[in-house]
C-alpha cells in the first residue's frame, strides 16, 4: 500500500485537496477505502501482498509507480510495473509448475529479461 507516500508524490497541497474530494463524494469512505487515502502512518507494513523473488532488480520494486512518470521505457508495450509483474509471475509459475523458465515461453521471457536490462 502507497497510501502513507502519496504525500510525498503530490506535494501537501495537492493532498489536501485530494482529501477534501474524498470526503465531500465518499464521506463514509465506502469506495475502495484505504488504498490509495489512508490516515494510518503504518497502514504500508499491513495486510503485504507476497512478492516473489524473481530477479534482484525486479525484487527491490515495491510497484508504487512513483518512478513510472520519468522511466524512459514508460511508453513501450507494458509500463514498468506491468512488465515487473509478468516477471514475477513467470518465476512463479515457473517455481509452481517445476518448469525451466526456458519452457515459459522464451520470447515472452527473453523479451522481459531485454526490456528489465534495460532499466
Amino acid at each position: 500500500n502507497v497510501a502513507p507516500y502519496v504525500e510525498m508524490e503530490w506535494g501537501a497541497k495537492a493532498n489536501a485537496i485530494m482529501w477534501k474530494v474524498k470526503r465531500l463524494f465518499d464521506p463514509q469512505s465506502i469506495l475502495n477505502p484505504g488504498v490509495i487515502m489512508n490516515e494510518d502512518p503504518d497502514v504500508h507494513r499491513k495486510a503485504l501482498k507476497p512478492s516473489p523473488l524473481a530477479n534482484e532488480i525486479v525484487d527491490a520494486c515495491i510497484e508504487c509507480g512513483f518512478c513510472e512518470s520519468n522511466c524512459p521505457s514508460r511508453d513501450a508495450t507494458l509500463t514498468p510495473r506491468q512488465r515487473i509483474t509478468v516477471w514475477r509471475e513467470i518465476n512463479r509459475l515457473s517455481r509452481e509448475l517445476k518448469l525451466p523458465k526456458s519452457e515459459m515461453g522464451p520470447m515472452a521471457r527473453d523479451d522481459v529479461k531485454r526490456r528489465l536490462d534495460e532499466l
